[in-house]
């Protein structure tokens, strides 16, 4: 077979694998590979000086007759590029191949496999040292079979160890029956070397600290400075060829001083990728050189130590910077103004190793760069008041300085602004007059809410005027100072308000009876007005109605109440522009007339009267056909009484007892259609009488 066809005997080996030997997998993740020749040669004792290499056909073992009745004997070499596995762990070995043909299936299979030197052109009489036999074979039925196997394991193994790139494997028959042409058999040449092994995680790269809170900085030829109140940490880049596998990384620092005192800390178990460890501050000492130096390890083997890296630690805070201004000294007087530009500068205050300084009002976010421990800033105050400037010193190690705060007054120079009417309708216009602060004001702009900013032209006196007109809502209005310099001041602000003009409503009862007519009565206040939108029963789904507005700014409508209970009204006027006002809302209870209880012998919720004093109490109802009203008092029975021509009644009661208890009248009025409305509950108060 030649070894073109290795593909297709690597698929048909691998197949019939499956019911005889299989390849032990180690628990932990590894490299799986099948090796193929990279050249094969046979050789033979009919030429013992020749050298058979790469030919067609399948590799002959053992003894065969010539024609003349002689015998000669072959044997065959394979040589495989082991390379990938020089150095690594190998975990199992096998090698596979197929029978081509056998001489006599009744022999014993007993061809050897050797790890011998590595040969690519041997002789019979110059072969390679044999080292070691492998184990086998092992195969199985029928004859010839096509699936035979060695076990290589250690003679792979003790290869890897020693570093070969290349082993070569000899096929042969026992010195027994090499001789003897019925144990002859041929294999085919692209004999399958399948190798287990594990690939020793590389050393680590991308060496780097950092201090918590900030990304890392690589390591140099300059040892890094480690500073501030922070945790550190170590990283690096942790590298196993088996993609699959997980390794842990063990980081190694000392101080340079002391090699000896070597401090290890394993990162958690990951596979490749950025690993790292942290550092408490407390574990390191201040003003020291460190080195350090990392190693990773999978389950099965370490890998070398990266490279050396080293820092130094500076815990040590530099002390707070002085502050000091000539434009706006921290002296509780007011300087300058908001568009005038003041110099502040930063002294490190004694620190030889200040770099920088954080800065900021109130909070320090920016930075500035040293120059011989100080530095200077300008800041332009964009309004007025009291300002406070917190600074800090940072020395090379990244470590700030407490917190020195600069507080400041800035004059107020910004131009004054008086608009009028400040409030009034919609499409009103306004009257806006700007008027100097000063004659560094060269000029001004203003600006509506968020709008963008409009010059505005000073006049020969300095002021200036100009109009606004709000629409919809109310505005806000900024005017800032032109100076001299090119800045502008802070910004002085006013307000115009927008009334939306809802339109006032008037009903001709907050509680009607239902069936009884409901006048409203709305007027506008929305300036050109023409007509209203209201609806009635908000709530139950009722239609919005439009209706002119009168001469006079009002409209009267006559509202339905058909049904009981509170109902919503709302409205909204119209202008011929199409705006709208706002909406106007009320409620309206409609009822079906229940009772109202009078008595002047016995108030409700008051005392009155005594026990045994009868008093008068007068029953009434707004509704139009009242023909009775029936009443409880306490636990009575109920008693009906007629109404008068007015529709009220009056009836006489006698509290009988007291007992500190509010007594209790209810009253229902009795319709001319049979009806009854709601009840009405009177409560009132029985004084204590003398017993007679």
């Amino acid at each position: 077979m030649a070894l073109g066809s290795q593909r297709l005997l690597a698929g048909a080996v691998g197949l019939a694998l499956t019911s005889t030997v299989m390849l032990a997998v180690p628990a932990a993740a590894s490299t799986q590979t099948a090796f193929y020749p990279t050249t094969w040669a046979y050789t033979d004792s009919a030429a013992p000086a020749s050298t058979f290499v790469a030919p067609s056909g399948d590799a002959p073992i053992g003894a065969r007759t010539n024609t003349d009745g002689s015998v000669h004997t072959t044997r065959a070499y394979f040589t495989y590029n082991l390379s990938a596995v020089a150095g690594n762990l190998v975990n199992q070995a096998m090698v596979y191949t197929s029978e081509t043909t056998v001489a006599d299936c009744a022999k014993p299979e007993d061809t050897q496999v050797w790890l011998t030197d590595t040969a690519t052109a041997p002789t019979w009489n110059q072969s390679p040292a044999e080292q070691a036999q492998l184990l086998g074979p092992r195969g199985n039925a029928p004859c010839a079979s096509k699936n035979v196997a060695w076990e290589a394991t250690d003679a792979i193994k003790a290869a890897a160890a020693a570093g070969r790139s290349s082993v070569t494997l000899e096929m042969r028959l026992p010195a027994a029956d090499e001789a003897d042409p019925a144990f002859a058999r041929t294999f085919a040449p692209s004999i399958m070397l399948s190798i287990d092994y594990n690939r020793v995680p590389l050393a680590p790269t991308n060496l780097g600290v950092y201090v918590s809170g900030n990304s890392a900085t690589a390591c140099g030829a300059t040892p890094l400075l480690l500073g501030g109140n922070f945790t550190y940490g170590l990283t690096a880049t942790a590298t196993d060829p088996d993609t699959t596998d997980t390794v842990h990384t063990e980081f190694d620092w000392w101080p340079v001083d002391h090699p000896d005192q070597v401090t290890s800390r394993q990162s958690p178990r990951t596979s490749s990728g950025q690993v790292g460890v942290s550092i408490d501050r407390s574990e390191l000492v201040d003003g020291v050189t460190y080195a350090w130096k990392a190693r990773s390890s999978d389950a099965q083997a370490t890998g070398p130590w990266s490279g050396v890296c080293q820092f130094v630690t500076d815990q040590t805070n530099p002390n707070a910077p002085t502050v000091s201004s000539a434009d706006y000294p921290a002296d509780s007087h007011i300087h300058g103004g908001s568009g005038l530009p003041g110099t502040f500068t930063f002294n490190a205050n004694g620190s030889s190793d200040v770099v920088g300084f954080r800065y900021g009002l109130n909070d320090p976010t920016a930075y500035v760069a040293a120059d011989h421990g100080s530095a200077s800033i300008v800041i332009t105050p964009d309004n007025v008041g009291p300002f406070t400037l917190t600074v800090q010193s940072v020395d090379a190690a990244g470590n700030y300085s407490q917190s020195t705060r600069y507080s400041y007054l800035v004059g107020d120079n910004e131009p004054k602004l008086s608009c009028t009417p400040a409030e009034a309708y919609r499409n009103t216009a306004r009257t806006c007059i700007v008027t100097p602060h000063d004659s560094t004001d060269t000029g001004y702009t203003y600006q509506l809410d968020n709008g963008s900013a409009v010059d505005l032209p000073a006049g020969p006196d300095g002021t200036a005027t100009f109009s606004v007109t709000p629409a919809d809502s109310d505005v806000k209005v900024n005017v800032r100072a032109k100076l001299s310099n090119g800045n502008l001041t802070g910004p002085r602000s006013a307000y115009l308000y927008v009334d939306p003009g809802a339109p006032i409503i008037t009903t001709s009862a907050d509680e009607v009876v239902g069936g009884q007519p409901l006048q409203a009565t709305f007027k506008a206040t929305l300036p050109g007005s023409t007509t209203f939108t209201y609806t009635w029963k908000v709530w139950d789904g009722g239609e919005p109605i439009t209706v002119p507005v009168g001469p006079d700014g009002t409209a009267t409508v006559s509202l339905p109440t058909d049904t009981l209970g509170y109902e919503g009204l709302d409205v909204y006027s119209t202008a011929a522009d199409g705006h709208q006002s706002a909406t106007a809302e009320t409620t309206v209870l409609v009822d079906n007339g229940p009772p109202t209880v009078t008595s002047t012998d016995y108030p409700q919720n008051q005392w009155g009267g005594g026990v045994g004093i009868a008093g008068k109490f007068t029953f009434a109802s707004a509704a139009s056909n009242v023909v009775s009203y029936t009443y409880w008092f306490n636990n009575d029975d109920p008693v009906t009484v007629p109404a008068g021509p007015d529709g009220t009644a009056t009836v006489s009661i006698t509290p009988t007892q007291n007992d500190g208890q509010s007594q209790l009248v209810l009253v229902a009025a009795n319709l001319a259609d049979g009806s009854q409305t709601d009840l009405t509950r009177y409560g009132f108060f029985v004084k204590a009488t003398p017993s007679a």
